[in-house]
């Protein structure tokens, strides 16, 4: 299992976004070795990995106090967890994307991620009209045992997070940077 302070040195270097952080990883085997290499492997090792001469340099200073808020938020609450692409509790079909993100950070019952969901998303200016059925949909797919997950936004994610949690049911709100 990984190393979570690499993980998130790793995650936290400019330019080793989601396919470059795969990259690292097939190419060196885990993040705590790639970092080792970004030390002491030519750049002509490095690029073999698919990594480009900017993103090279930034590794090369790759430090690990970058990470230590990340890692005070982890331990500031019991129910902050930090999932890495290896980690057991990440969820097997996000992780068969092609850019599936490294690192998930969850805030909650982290047993949800492994629920069966549906997906909600829509405008963020719905109809009235759009609006109900969102909640409806939501409220009878969380009745009948399906965990309601949305980007939390205004319009029919927040419908459909009302939805579930009317009828009393999980719901994960996804947000690809963070709610700060």
């Amino acid at each position: 299992m990984s190393n979570i302070e690499d993980w998130l040195t790793l995650h936290k270097v400019s330019g080793v976004g989601p396919k470059a952080f795969q990259s690292l990883l097939d190419h060196f085997g885990s993040a705590s070795n790639a970092l080792d290499a970004a030390k002491q492997a030519s750049n002509d090792e490095l690029s073999q990995a698919g990594i480009n001469n900017r993103t090279i340099n930034n590794l090369r200073k790759a430090s690990a106090d970058s990470i230590q808020a990340d890692l005070d938020w982890l331990s500031a609450n019991d129910k902050h967890h930090i999932i890495a692409l290896d980690d057991p509790s990440y969820p097997a079909l996000l992780k068969e994307i092609s850019s599936a993100p490294p690192l998930l950070f969850v805030n909650g019952d982290l047993s949800l991620l492994s629920d069966p969901q549906i997906a909600m998303v829509g405008s963020r200016n719905p109809t009235q009209s759009g609006r109900d059925l969102a909640y409806q949909f939501a409220k009878h797919l969380g009745s009948s045992g399906f965990c309601i997950t949305s980007g939390l936004a205004l319009g029919i994610d927040g419908f459909s997070h009302k939805g579930a949690l009317d009828a009393n049911a999980p719901t994960i709100a996804v947000t690809a940077t963070g709610l700060d």
